[in-house]
C-alpha cells in the first residue's frame, strides 16, 4: 500500500535552455495489471501492444503505439586484425 506522496523531478533542453520541473504525485492503489510487449517491424519502426486492467474500478484499456527512431545509433567502430 502507497504511504507518501513521490516527487518527481524532470530536465529538458540542453546546454544553458535546461529546464527542471517538479511534479508531485499522489500514490495510488489499483490492484490491476499492465501488460506491453514491443515488436521490431523494421530496423527504425517498432510497435507496442498493450493492455491494463483494474481490478478494483473494473476497467480495461487497450491500445498500440509506434516508435519511429529518426537516427539510427552510430555503429562502433570496427578493428582490424
Amino acid at each position: 500500500m502507497p504511504l507518501d506522496k513521490n516527487l518527481i523531478y524532470s530536465t529538458t533542453g540542453s546546454g544553458k535552455k535546461k529546464v527542471t520541473t517538479a511534479t508531485n504525485i499522489d500514490p495510488a492503489e489499483d490492484n490491476g495489471f499492465i501488460t506491453s510487449l514491443e515488436i521490431p517491424l523494421s530496423h527504425t519502426i517498432s510497435m507496442t501492444p498493450f493492455y491494463s486492467r483494474s481490478l478494483r474500478d473494473h476497467a480495461d484499456i487497450a491500445g498500440f503505439s509506434f516508435t519511429f527512431v529518426l537516427a539510427s545509433p552510430p555503429r562502433p567502430p570496427q578493428t582490424p586484425f
